[in-house]
């Protein structure tokens, strides 16, 4: 499974840097394609994170999963504590070099994937509903 943070501009642009509209946790499972896009507050750990990842490699059911991220604090914590939560017989962690996308192809896949179909909902509410302002601040994002 490989993990990766996506950041979101306030008009559903995905965006280099942190941004405070919208953070978003990307998993994708290896074998299957299944991808969980998790909308999170900030790019931390917390127990929402650790428990939805937990909950998604449960359901996946491999009897090991290997968590591949980059080499960044708030990930390594992250797939530490999932780790923990699991066992070590049944998750191993695995960073990849620090600033190589190459190196998480299918997470940046799924990423840019997850992205676009964002902006594409994004667009269709705003057309759908032009006297209401939807962007990434909107409580409908979470569910996009």
């Amino acid at each position: 499974m490989e993990l990766d943070f996506q950041f979101f501009s306030r008009k559903g642009e995905v965006v280099e840097y942190q941004s405070r509209d919208a953070t978003v946790l990307t998993a994708v499972d290896c074998e299957s394609g299944y991808p969980l896009f998790l909308y999170i507050p900030r790019k931390v750990t917390d127990q929402y994170i650790v428990k939805s990842l937990t909950l998604f490699i449960q359901k996946l059911r491999h009897k090991v999963t290997v968590l591949k991220f980059q080499q960044e604090n708030a990930m390594r914590v992250t797939c530490e504590k999932v780790q923990k939560e699991l066992g070590h017989d049944k998750v191993q962690l695995r960073e990849t070099p620090r600033y190589s996308h190459q190196s998480l192809g299918m997470g940046e896949n799924a990423v840019a994937v997850c992205g676009k179909m964002v902006r594409t909902n994004l667009s269709a509410l705003s057309k759908k509903y032009p006297n209401q302002t939807i962007d990434t601040t909107h409580q409908i994002f979470p569910w996009l």
